[in-house]
């Protein structure tokens, strides 16, 4: 707690919103925060699946999937990170910057039913498949607030109170002929109709309304694809798709489209040296359109389409096993995305507005090695890997350069290390043992960005840790 609220004073006269200039955040990982409203997380959640398969023939199947998923979710985040607080206008109380507490209860269902056929002419399967959601959230924000004895203040910055009801059907059908013993072409289509409902009952803000908004929304996708098997170790293929992420209504009542996209993607498949070297290589180009994106410009937040962009990029996998007790696996990626057009508000942001939450490059690498194998069977082996990954954006740049630092996280490179001994035998269980460390370097960096308006959020990697795991298989 700082006397007389001078850190509190500081911060909130640093508010643009009272005529101030922001104060340059600090890019430093602290040892320890005071987080003083943050609540430990209570998560409740329960699965259930069941698949039936019947065999009608030696050729037709039809399979049944069903599934059930319920949880509830609680929980205080004091997003700012700064507990310890005093109000700046005297009163002694605690002051609270931004916090949320947050609470949320979903129950969804899923059915898919499928008819396959199997020759050696041609495969295929169709089927329908249907969801259902029902979904209940509410999450106020408390700003720049005093609160005494630690109560949650009555003002808020915002209220937040909803509950959705989702439904989606499709019917689909997919087929792929043998045209040849090493040429096989396949194509399918699908067919969707989705439903959004939305219930707005505490409205973000005054210029929303309560009240309940439906809409509909349908599609048709399709795919085809085309793969050549030049011989036994050795395949190309290519492939052409689309897809759509269904639209829906926000609080607001104002509805968005669905966003839709085309992929292209070609590639090759290998394995060479009797298996011991596997090589895949596969480009890809998307076209989006009626890209969905956040919309702040009338006053609260909704969802808008916002234009067009294409994304193009090349992935690479490599597997090798020099011999028996040594595996290496590696994979590198490049991934270059671009807005054809964005506008939000009316404003064309199409040469200012830059992509965030895609690095350009991501690539990791991981060896496996036997140490040492035992007369009961158990073995013991060392894993060592590497992930890196170019610079992200988290936020569009502003006129601060503090700030702007603040939004991007620095390219990094990831060191774990395991070692693992399996297959061991007690009271008739197979049991594992292993000894891991994360981030071996102790890397400090920035690893996820949020500008709130009236503080700059971050969370930093997880410092170097080290464990032991145990499991059992009866």
């Amino acid at each position: 707690r700082l006397a007389g609220g001078a850190f509190a004073q500081a911060i909130y006269a640093a508010q643009p919103a009272v005529g101030g200039n922001p104060l340059p955040p600090s890019l430093t990982r602290l040892d320890a925060v005071n987080n003083n409203f943050a609540t430990p997380e209570k998560l409740r959640v329960f699965t259930n699946s069941l698949t039936a398969s019947y065999g009608i023939t030696d050729q037709l199947t039809i399979k049944n999937i069903l599934a059930y998923r319920t949880f509830t979710d609680r929980l205080t985040n004091a997003l700012d990170g700064a507990g310890g607080l005093i109000d700046p206008f005297g009163s002694g109380n605690p002051f609270l910057i931004t916090s949320v507490p947050i609470y949320s209860r979903e129950k969804q269902w899923t059915d898919e039913l499928q008819l396959n056929y199997k020759s050696a002419a041609f495969d295929a399967v169709g089927g329908i498949f249907y969801y259902t959601q029902r979904y209940n959230y509410q999450a106020p924000l408390f700003a720049l607030k005093s609160v005494p004895n630690f109560t949650p203040p009555v003002g808020l910055v915002s209220k937040s109170r909803a509950k959705t009801h989702n439904s989606s059907i499709a019917g689909f059908v997919q087929a792929t002929a043998h045209l040849t013993s090493r040429f096989d072409l396949t194509g399918g289509i699908r067919r969707t109709e989705d439903k959004r409902i939305t219930t707005a009952i505490d409205p973000t803000s005054a210029a929303v309304q309560a009240g309940t908004f439906r809409r509909k929304f349908s599609h048709t996708d399709w795919t085809v694809n085309a793969a050549y098997r030049a011989s036994d170790g050795l395949m190309f293929y290519g492939r052409v798709a689309t897809g759509y992420l269904s639209g829906g209504v926000v609080t607001s009542g104002i509805p968005f489209k669905p966003e839709e996209i085309t992929q292209y993607e070609v590639g090759i498949k290998s394995e060479m040296l009797d298996r011991r070297l596997r090589v895949n290589v596969a480009g890809f180009y998307s076209d989006y359109k009626d890209l969905q994106a956040l919309d702040f410009s009338q006053g609260f937040v909704r969802f808008t389409n916002a234009g067009k962009s294409r994304i193009r990029g090349l992935e690479v996998e490599v597997s090798a096993r020099p011999f028996d007790r040594l595996t290496l696996n590696a994979n590198a990626g490049y991934t270059d995305f671009k807005y054809l057009s964005y506008v939000i508000g009316g404003v064309d942001l199409t040469d200012t507005y830059r992509p965030l939450y895609f690095p350009k490059f991501t690539s990791s690498a991981n060896a496996d090695l036997t140490l040492a194998t035992f007369g009961s069977g158990s073995k013991l082996s060392l894993n060592v890997g590497a992930e890196y990954r170019s610079q992200i954006r988290y936020a569009q740049p502003v006129n601060s350069p503090a700030l702007n630092a603040a939004t991007i996280s620095p390219r990094r490179l990831m060191l774990d290390g395991r070692v693992m001994l399996d297959d061991v035998q007690l009271s008739g269980a197979d049991c594992r043992i292993s000894l891991w460390a994360r981030n071996l370097t102790n890397q400090r960096k920035l690893a996820y960005v949020a500008d709130l308006g009236t503080v700059v959020e971050g969370t930093f990697q997880e410092p170097r840790s080290f464990g032991i795991d145990l499991s059992a298989n009866f």
